[in-house]
């Protein structure tokens, strides 16, 4: 990855309840919220159906098309916002994301200090 050209960065300012869309791979910042309402962040991400996770189960709704594959548990919209199932669903979710994210950790971390050792 190359570093990040000052001559190319761009300030953005938004408004009260305006959003930003970028690429994920965007590098991006923000302040500190000076309001008096909560920040949020949400992350949508496609993919096609053939592609695998990586690391353990995940799970994907399939927003188009037909999924032949089933590489990923299937979730389903919810009903309605209190709807017990999607809440069953979150949870589920939750945890396989926290299990995922932390697979390999200790290894990775034990590579990091050997290579911080060399």
């Amino acid at each position: 990855e190359k570093p990040i050209d000052p001559n190319e960065v761009h300030q953005v300012i938004l408004a009260p309840g305006q959003f930003s869309l970028h690429h994920v791979r965007l590098a991006h910042k923000s302040g500190p919220n000076q309001g008096s309402d909560r920040r949020i962040g949400i992350a949508i991400r496609f993919m096609p159906p053939h592609v695998r996770p990586v690391l353990g189960q995940d799970c994907a709704m399939l927003v188009r098309g037909e999924d032949p594959y089933g590489h990923f548990l299937s979730e389903v919209a919810p009903k309605a916002a209190d709807d017990p199932e999607a809440v069953r669903q979150y949870e589920r979710t939750r945890r396989m994301k926290a299990e995922n994210y932390m697979q390999d950790a200790d290894q990775k971390r034990g590579e990091e200090r050997a290579r911080a050792v060399a």
